[in-house]
């Protein structure tokens, strides 16, 4: 489908994961905090998406389980709107498919080595683990 350019001024990028989670998210949120690797998976490629500006004002820091519903009237993120839930593992998955997708649809010549390993560079696992603030 994509974005028409008469579309741009009423187009927005939203956080799917939000960027200040409250209530539901906070438990997750947390634990990435805790782990160093918060704004990192908050900020990926994979939690970001195109909405039409009003969607992005409603949704705003609500958690997933709330911003889906508010996303099923969007003409956008059609594979953000069918995931039950949304958390680390979905976020990798969905920046893997975005970045291999550029990669095909613009040929860049790269081989197979020289790709982004999205998993490697985001698993919180193989973050050291640090204290950091923690929402409330």
């Amino acid at each position: 489908k994509g974005v028409k350019t008469n579309d741009i001024e009423s187009i927005s990028i939203e956080h799917v994961f939000p960027q200040e989670p409250k209530e539901k998210s906070l438990d997750l949120y947390n634990n990435w905090s805790e782990l160093g690797c918060a704004e990192v998976i908050i900020n990926d490629l994979g939690n970001l998406c195109v909405v039409e500006h009003p969607i992005n004002l409603e949704a705003g820091n609500k958690p997933f389980s709330e911003k889906k519903k508010i996303y099923e009237r969007s003409t956008y993120i059609s594979d953000v709107k069918k995931k039950r839930k949304w958390d680390e593992a979905e976020i990798v998955r969905r920046g893997k498919l975005i970045i291999d997708f550029i990669w095909i649809r613009w040929d860049f010549p790269l081989n197979n080595d020289s790709r982004y390993d999205v998993g490697e560079f985001l698993s919180c696992n193989n973050k050291p683990k640090k204290k950091k603030k923690r929402l409330r």
